[in-house]
């Protein structure tokens, strides 16, 4: 059962959360203007006010949503993430930029099905669908 209030949720542009039995962590997938993040440690400070510790960057909602679905909520979660915000440092995904800032290489907008597996897939379409 979760602790959250929909209402407060929808406000927050919380799209997706679960509690990963693994690290009893709360993980979620927030919309922002321009990313799509996810975040961990998800806690309801009040009616109207959810926080969390950190935040993953991702380009698209599917990535995010994925990354969201297999990830226990301790180190970064896997795939495509641009940047970290939160506790400690400001970061770029080591995978995409090089210790200097400058991009690896750009996904325009175009998310690499065939870097998650089969299984997380699988995963990810039976969380959309409800199952």
């Amino acid at each position: 059962m979760s602790p959250f209030d929909e209402h407060s949720l929808r406000e927050c542009n919380v799209l997706y959360h679960r509690l990963e039995p693994k690290t009893n962590i709360w993980i979620g997938v927030v919309r922002f203007m321009f990313t799509f993040a996810v975040v961990n440690h998800l806690k309801q400070k009040s009616a109207r006010w959810i926080t969390f510790e950190g935040r993953w960057c991702y380009q698209d909602h599917t990535a995010a949503s994925l990354a969201a679905l297999i990830w226990e909520g301790e180190g970064d979660p896997p795939g495509p993430w641009i940047k970290y915000k939160g506790t400690g440092p400001e970061r770029h995904n080591p995978i995409i930029f090089d210790h200097k800032g400058g991009c690896h290489y750009v996904r325009n907008n175009v998310h690499e099905a065939a870097t998650w597996s089969k299984d997380a897939l699988d995963r990810l379409r039976m969380a959309q669908e409800g199952r």
